[in-house]
């Protein structure tokens, strides 16, 4: 496909991600967390292997994917160590960007120390919990990521179209919160409830953030300012799988080994097994791959960011 047809079509699958979050936002969003989520953290983590993680270093992922085991240690196995989080997440975001901006191993080493010294000063902090532990692996992650994604093509390609679908994409952003809603929120049935029990945190600090009323989890179903947050989270978690998946034949993740595919998709019906058994076991067996997806995909992150700086300067 050409980069204008995958424009489109990514303008389309934008569009049609925001009429599902508008009608079904926890329902669509607990379906297509079940559904698409597993196979993207699989296929991503195989295709960014085919690439070296866009990293300069052959083993930096290495450090990438302890930390995505500790991430899981902290969760799920001792849980007491759970306030390590965010400086798990923050050395994991940091770290890729000093093996892209510093390469001599002094200055690498003093980089690191610095790195360790500031996320045991900002501890304490909530903002800093927040930022790192809440949303850079969730809301970050899917929606300030995937906006950068398409900033990055839109200004490499220069294409009228790479534009076009950047404006979709914020508008369908501001749509999410600008319809206030006019009648009831639908009520949730108590199953959904239960399994979106894992994501309380995020939209519980996505209404602090807005100034929403939220005094406790009641309010995380029940009230207007709770259903276009949710509105947002699905619209961007939706779209951020969408996306993947739309730009297969640009990034060719499907021209993997034959037998990296097969055990791809083996996993992934695992996964869906786990989640049709029970949904929050899902959520816990594929944790670890969710964090380990996000967190090698930092340098990648860091790379966007800075080519985004330089076509910028490079036009000033």
């Amino acid at each position: 496909m050409s980069v204008d047809r995958i424009n489109y079509l990514n303008i389309g699958l934008m569009l049609g991600s925001l009429a599902l979050a508008f009608a079904a936002p926890f329902e669509v969003f607990l379906f297509s967390y079940a559904l698409l989520a597993p196979l993207h953290y699989f296929t991503e983590i195989a295709w960014l292997h085919q690439r070296q993680y866009f990293s300069p270093g052959r083993y930096d992922f290495i450090w990438l994917g302890f930390l995505a085991a500790c991430m899981f240690l902290t969760q799920f196995i001792v849980t007491d160590l759970d306030f390590l989080t965010a400086s798990l997440v923050a050395l994991a975001f940091f770290l890729p960007l000093t093996f892209l901006l510093v390469k001599k191993r002094v200055y690498r080493f003093i980089s690191i120390f610095l790195i360790l010294l500031g996320v045991v000063l900002l501890s304490d902090f909530r903002w800093y919990f927040v930022l790192f532990a809440v949303f850079m692996t969730t809301i970050i992650h899917t929606f300030v990521f995937t906006g950068l994604f398409i900033l990055h093509g839109a200004l490499k390609k220069a294409t009228v179209t790479g534009l076009a679908s950047l404006v979709v994409y914020i508008l369908c952003v501001a749509a999410c919160f600008l319809i206030v809603p006019t009648t009831g929120v639908p009520e949730l049935s108590r199953f959904f409830q239960e399994a979106y029990s894992g994501f309380w945190v995020m939209n519980s600090e996505l209404m602090r953030l807005l100034s929403y009323p939220f005094q406790g989890v009641d309010d995380l179903y029940d009230s207007a300012g709770a259903l276009m947050v949710m509105r947002f989270v699905t619209f961007v978690y939706l779209y951020h799988y969408m996306n993947w998946f739309s730009k297969t034949s640009l990034i060719g993740w499907h021209r993997s080994s034959k037998a990296s595919l097969v055990v791809v998709f083996l996993t992934w019906a695992l996964c869906l097994s786990m989640f049709l058994y029970d949904y929050r076991l899902g959520i816990m067996v594929i944790y670890f791959f969710s964090m380990l997806h996000v967190f090698l995909e930092f340098p990648l992150n860091h790379q966007t960011m800075l080519g985004i700086g330089r076509i910028l300067l490079g036009r000033m």
